[in-house]
């Protein structure tokens, strides 16, 4: 990938692919409910705060033929985050202080992160950098994100005005996707591949110890989202390229999938345990739409049992 997944996959069309499921089923039931602009062609849902507030990317027509808007859900109404003159904007997570932070396209297409504090607009840049990625602001203002150097990616976290580079070691390229308030770091990296097109997977960041996030089984995966709990979610990608959303909450992972889509991405989860993401319908791989999910009951809706990461190959 050349963003940060989340990034990306708000730019460009998820490939959702249509494919069985994973047996590792979810053993808490999800009241599912879609996220849409109003207009929109397609709306992805980024990220959830402990508020109830949500913020992601919208566009009014097909891929090819209009730009992105970022967007803030609160309190049922919908507002445009555009930063001033850029021709594409996206939100990318919020917190409760209702500090925002994105990406911009300028006029000249490069890439820039911002915050949105107060009113306020602000650029990220990371030092040096050719492309900046600002994805994740945890409750306490500190920002975490990707940046390109020219050859490869690399993460980062900001705190205060201060930069430092977070990459998983020996990786080929990296990216940062979430930090939570304790400081723990989630997101990917590849060892072969300095665009994280291929060869990704998942990483959980706590002070300097790195762990690996691999859901059992899959292609390639992606750790998006951590909450104050500890609990992650992201993608991954089975065998026959299916898209599926996933859960890693006390040591086991489970698929999560809004139902009857033809794949799915989890991108967030709070400490209520809602998860936000998106998800692509059956006949189109290019219909994406944003949803909340929102945990109901303990009992498993699908036959298999969660495994514990120990036994199942996945953090290692």
């Amino acid at each position: 990938m050349q963003l940060t997944n989340r990034v990306k996959r708000s730019l460009l069309v998820a490939v959702l692919i249509i494919g069985a499921s994973s047996e590792i089923r979810s053993q808490t039931v999800y009241s599912f409910r879609s996220v849409n602009v109003p207009g929109a062609a397609y709306t992805v849902a980024n990220a959830n705060n402990n508020g109830g507030q949500i913020v992601g990317t919208f566009r009014t027509t097909e891929l090819c033929c209009s730009t992105g808007t970022g967007y803030l859900l609160s309190n049922g109404a919908f507002k445009n985050i555009v930063y001033p003159s850029a021709t594409q904007t996206f939100a990318n997570s919020i917190n409760v202080h209702q500090a925002l932070v994105g990406v911009y396209y300028d006029q000249s297409g490069v890439q820039h992160g911002f915050l949105l504090k107060g009113g306020t607009y602000s650029s990220i840049d990371y030092p040096g950098a050719a492309a900046t990625f600002a994805v994740s602001i945890n409750d306490n203002g500190v920002i975490c994100g990707g940046y390109s150097d020219g050859a490869r990616y690399h993460g980062f976290v900001l705190h205060g005005t201060t930069y430092s580079t977070k990459d998983y070691p020996g990786s080929a390229g990296s990216e940062a996707a979430t930090i939570n308030n304790a400081g723990e770091v989630v997101g990917t990296y590849s060892l072969t591949d300095p665009l994280l097109n291929s060869g990704v997977l998942g990483y959980s960041m706590n002070g300097t110890a790195f762990t690996s996030v691999e859901f059992p089984s899959a292609v390639q995966t992606w750790a998006e989202g951590v909450n104050n709990n500890g609990d992650i979610v992201g993608e991954y990608l089975d065998s026959k390229s299916a898209a599926h959303g996933f859960t890693l909450i006390s040591g086991s992972y489970a698929t999560i999938d809004f139902p009857h889509a033809a794949g799915t991405v989890a991108n967030e989860i709070n400490d209520g345990g809602q998860i936000t993401g998106y998800y692509a319908g059956q006949d189109s791989t290019v219909d994406l739409q944003g949803f909340l999910a929102t945990p109901v009951s303990p009992t498993p809706t699908n036959s298999g049992t969660a495994l514990p990461a120990s036994k199942a190959g996945g953090l290692r």
